[in-house]
């Protein structure tokens, strides 16, 4: 059976981020043999569990947010976050939207292992900041066509 993580900002019904990855992996679930978790950072509302399959399984990071705190955590090695959140037991990784997600993806190193890695471009990467780590994961899922041309 395939192990695969999403890891994204905020686990709430406001965000289009999350109910896209609650999409995704109520799909993969349902119809292929996979486990997904799904794997939120920062904020974590417990109630939208109740629109996932019970097979998703949800395990959240910190579980709160305030102003500022992305960046301190942005702070912190990604290696020692991608050793902490992920840990190389998944067979696929993915970095679903924004910058953290795709830079602790980004920061496997283990060269020897078959890992499928994955960076989920939600909207449209303004001069491409993260070009280093979009190169490092290698495969790339945009939302649209013309996110993908532009």
């Amino acid at each position: 059976m395939k192990k695969i993580i999403f890891i994204f900002n905020h686990f709430q019904n406001e965000d289009g981020v999350c109910r896209a990855a609650i999409e995704i992996a109520n799909g993969l679930v349902e119809y292929t043999e996979a486990e997904v978790t799904l794997c939120p950072l920062f904020k974590y509302d417990s109630s939208l569990k109740i629109k996932l399959d019970n097979r998703v399984i949800v395990r959240p990071i910190f579980k709160m947010y305030f102003r500022g705190f992305q960046k301190i955590v942005g702070l912190i090695p990604k290696r020692i976050l991608y050793r902490f959140i992920v840990g190389g037991a998944y067979d696929c990784e993915i970095g679903f939207c924004s910058i953290l997600p795709v830079q602790i993806v980004a920061a496997f190193t283990d060269t020897n292992n078959k890992i499928s890695r994955y960076a989920w471009i939600h909207g449209y990467d303004e001069g491409l900041p993260l070009r280093r780590e979009y190169e490092k994961i290698g495969n790339l899922v945009c939302v649209s066509q013309y996110n993908r041309d532009r």
